[in-house]
Parts: C-alpha cells; structure tokens; sequence
C-alpha cells in the first residue's frame, strides 16, 4: 500500500472519530457540562457537596441561553423537590426549642438537605434537555472514578462489582442469550463458592441496618413537640420523615442496636431518603426510574440503570458528590444519546 493510500486512509479514520465527538458541534453548555465537575475530584472532600450546588447554578445560569431540545418529564423529580421542602419546612418550623438562635442553626442545617436534592435534580433536568452534544464525557468523566476505584480496590468494595454483573446477568436474562447468562451464573456461584466466608462477612451487618432503618422510618426520633404522638410518629412520618437535621445524629449513620449498638452507615441509599423525607419519597424515585427504564429498554444503557439501581440497594451511594455526578451525567448522557437515535429513527 502507498504512502498516499495511507495517508488517505488515516485522514478518512481521524475524520471519522472526528464526527463522533464534534458532530453536532458542541456548544458552551456542552463544554461546561463535560469539563465543569473535574475540579470536585481535587477540592476538599467536605466541599465536595458545595462544589456540586455550584456546578449545578453554573449549568441552569448558562443553560437559560439555549432552547429545550428534548421533552424530559420532571414530574418525578418536582415531586421528590416538593417533599424534601416539606420536610424541611416543617421541621425547621415545628423546633420544640424557644432559642431563636437554634432555630436558626436547624434551619440552616436543613436547607443544607434540601440544596442537595434539589440541585442534582436541576442538574439531571438541565443536562438533559438543554445539552447538544456531550460526547466529551468520554474523556473527563473517567476523572470521578480516581475517587472511586482505589476504594473499591484496596477497601474491598465489591459491591459496585457485584452490582454490574448483576445487572449483565439480568440484561442477558431479557434478551434470551441464555448461553452468556448461564455462563456468568456458574462463574459468578464458583466465586461466591471459594469466597463464602468473604462474601457472607461483608454482607452480614447489611440485614441489621435495614431492619434499624425501617424501625426509624416508622418511629422517626424528632418531628417536633405540638402533635399528638399517635399522628407525630406514624402517618404524619410517611409525608416528612426525620429530616436532614445534623444535630440529632451524625450525618448518613445510625446506631443498630442489634449489631453491638454500633454507628454504622446506612447501606441503602432508597432507605436512608425515606428516612430522612419520608417514605412516600420512594413513590417519586420509582417514577423516575421507570421513566428511563422506559427509555432505555432497547438500549445496553439498561445495564448501568440495573447496576446504578443495585448499588444504591446495598450501598449509600448519593452521599458521595463525586459519585453523585458521574452517575448522572452517564444516565444523561445515555438518555440523550437514545432521543437522538430514536428521532433519526
């Protein structure tokens, strides 16, 4: 082959991926979304929180200069919004204390919950419907997972393992390749069966936790002082939960009375929300998890949807902003790689 045929065919092959990353050709949006969240992997961890509020502010402040180029509905996440500042307007109204001062701090501690939510479900919506081309992704998202994978490597989390294949598994399960399915089933008992002593020890406090947190769901420890118990700690619980408010307890922990009453983290993100805003939270979630396994339901996006589903089951995930972005910008981004496909459909 000739030099010039070479050259030929690597001008035709840089073209090409050329056309992937920059065709549409992203606007300022799209480049703030795909290199806006690297500086959160190097500030302080307890900023880590602030800095995805702001990523977030940046995002909905830059996004009001572009059109809506896909239909998203936000009605899962107005509710879940809605209900989180319920909770704290409530609790921050219903303070059995007198000081004004502590009143105050509570409020403050509160909001501080509330931001959290509301602000990732700003940054899922805005990405969503606003971006043109964020296949950038590919290169700056990785950036999260420098946090993440030491921890799952020399701490032993096995669980964000666990929940892939799972989600693998299940995914081969619905499209027929019983083959692939069987396979990783045999490899996945040949594991578990030489690690048993391993897997049931990392496994063992989990039972314990969820049961103390759906004790705490139903007998939340704080909702003020001016209700009748009987309403205070059961129904009135379903719509307000606990609240976010750090003064009580340290944050994202609880004591489990039945595992040598020991602090321990919650272990379940979907729990952990019900606890803190109430159980009717989880209808919303639902709702949004639907809406994109709808979506998703032709696409291998199913797979990270499964695997993000499983590992907040088994592990409190949200806690982490790092953790938090990377999540979500892979689920916008698979979103609006499937509205694009489907509309050239």
């Amino acid at each position: 082959m000739s030099k010039q045929e070479w050259g030929k065919r690597l001008s035709e092959a840089i073209h090409k991926v050329w056309c992937v990353f920059f065709d549409p050709c992203p606007t300022l949006f799209d480049v703030c979304v795909c290199f806006g969240f690297i500086g959160i992997v190097y500030v302080n961890p307890s900023l880590r929180g602030f800095y995805l509020v702001t990523y977030s502010i940046l995002l909905m402040a830059i996004g009001f200069n572009y059109p809506e180029r896909r239909k998203f509905n936000g009605g899962s996440l107005a509710i879940l919004c809605v209900m989180g500042f319920t909770t704290m307007f409530f609790h921050s109204y219903y303070v059995n204390v007198k000081s004004i001062t502590f009143q105050y701090l509570n409020f403050y501690l509160m909001m501080e919950g509330l931001l959290y939510i509301l602000f990732t479900c700003i940054l899922f919506y805005t990405v969503t419907t606003k971006s043109k081309n964020i296949r950038l992704l590919l290169f700056t998202l990785p950036f999260c997972l420098k946090l993440w994978i030491p921890k799952i490597i020399f701490h032993g989390q096995f669980t964000p393992v666990m929940s892939l294949c799972l989600a693998v598994f299940i995914y081969m399960v619905i499209k027929k390749k019983w083959s692939t399915a069987t396979l990783m089933a045999a490899v996945a008992l040949v594991i578990l069966g030489t690690h048993k002593d391993w897997a049931l020890m990392k496994f063992a406090c989990r039972p314990h936790i969820w049961g103390e947190l759906i004790e705490f769901i139903k007998n939340p420890p704080f909702l003020g002082g001016y209700l009748p118990v009987q309403i205070r700690d059961h129904w009135l619980a379903c719509f307000v939960g606990s609240g976010f408010n750090k003064l009580l307890v340290p944050d994202n922990l609880l004591i489990v009375s039945t595992w040598g009453n020991t602090w321990l983290f919650r272990h379940n993100d979907f729990l952990s929300l019900a606890a803190y805003i109430g159980v009717l939270s989880l209808i919303p979630i639902c709702m949004f998890i639907r809406e994109l396994a709808v979506a998703f339901r032709r696409s291998k996006a199913l797979i990270f949807l499964m695997a993000a589903c499983f590992l907040s089951f088994f592990q409190i995930t949200f806690i982490h902003p790092d953790r938090v972005i990377f999540i979500l910008l892979m689920l916008s981004w698979m979103y609006i790689e499937h509205s694009t496909q489907r509309e050239a459909e």
